[in-house]
């Protein structure tokens, strides 16, 4: 194992050098997922797998939570929606793409009192709760072998 510095939409790493890539609730403060996909395909091997784990959106969220700062910070603001998560991986290359959603995760955060997820319950309809916008997402996928 070896760690780097660097951008996550610029990896310091060459092409088809790397056998995993693991990502935990980074993604989403990226202002250019497509890019880190692409850059996720770049520097996998073929045959190499990837393992994300970030927040995702069911369904898009109300303007004022997308321009909370609190929001952004949390991990919230910056997420998409799950189908565009698979459409971006999918656009990057990658395949075998599964995509599990846990909204018992956002529904912890309620119990926990957390004041993000407070201050989401107070932007979204009446009898609405955060886990009907908002899932942690594990995104599993591999590059290609090469056919030739």
């Amino acid at each position: 194992m070896e760690f780097r510095l660097g951008e996550i939409e610029n990896l310091p790493v060459a092409d088809a050098s790397v056998d995993v890539v693991i990502s935990n609730c980074v993604l989403n403060l990226s202002p250019d997922k497509p890019r880190v996909w692409r850059e996720i395909a770049r520097v996998l091997k073929p045959g190499g797998r990837v393992a994300v784990s970030d927040l995702a959106l069911l369904q898009p969220l109300p303007d004022s939570v997308k321009q909370s700062v609190e929001a952004l910070i949390g991990c919230v603001a910056g997420a998409v929606l799950v189908e565009d998560t698979r459409a971006m991986a999918v656009a990057s290359g990658l395949t075998d793409i599964k995509l599990t959603p846990k909204g018992g995760y956002i529904d912890a955060m309620m119990d926990w009192q957390d004041p993000l997820y407070r201050e989401i319950v107070a932007s979204i309809p009446k009898g609405s709760k955060p886990s009907d916008y908002i899932t942690s997402l594990d995104v599993a996928a591999r590059k290609p072998c090469d056919n030739r």
